[in-house]
């Protein structure tokens, strides 16, 4: 995971000052997921549309936030996009 978020070590096709880099993190474990994995109807569940985080989930954010951190890739963000579910806060 490091090597990815260090510019240093990626090999480019064209100069990096050309370049735009493009980081994708999908949000941590949710309460839908937990549910899916005991049956995957409650992925349809009005209810679960905008599921908190479990508590694996939480891990994963408190473990992501501090590689992103400690890498200083936060320094070069530009751009964030996000979607509006409060699990990708």
């Amino acid at each position: 995971m490091q090597e990815l978020m260090d510019t240093a070590t990626t090999q480019f096709l064209y100069s990096p000052h050309h370049c735009k880099i493009l980081h994708m993190v999908r949000h941590g474990q949710g309460i839908h997921n937990v549910e899916a994995e005991k049956n995957i109807d409650a992925l349809l569940s009005h209810d679960l549309f905008d599921a908190p985080m479990s508590s694996l989930g939480w891990q994963q954010i408190f473990e992501l936030r501090k590689r992103v951190h400690g890498s200083r890739l936060l320094d070069r963000v530009e751009l964030v996009v996000t979607s509006p579910l409060s699990r990708t806060m």
